[in-house]
């Protein structure tokens, strides 16, 4: 049975820009059949928004 594992290679704090969230969107429907995967995480002490970049690895 495959499973997949997602594995962080990179990640930023940003503060709260709402554009990102269509940038996300567009770089995760662009570049899904690279196996990567963009997500974002709002900072609970900052209150930034982190920029996660997750690669897909079926195991």
């Amino acid at each position: 049975m495959d499973t997949t594992e997602h594995v962080t290679i990179a990640n930023v704090d940003l503060p709260n820009p709402t554009e990102l969230y269509l940038v996300v969107d567009f770089l995760n429907h662009t570049l899904k059949d690279w196996n990567l995967v963009f997500g974002l995480s709002k900072a609970e002490e900052q209150g930034d928004l982190q920029l996660i970049v997750y690669e897909e690895r079926k195991q």
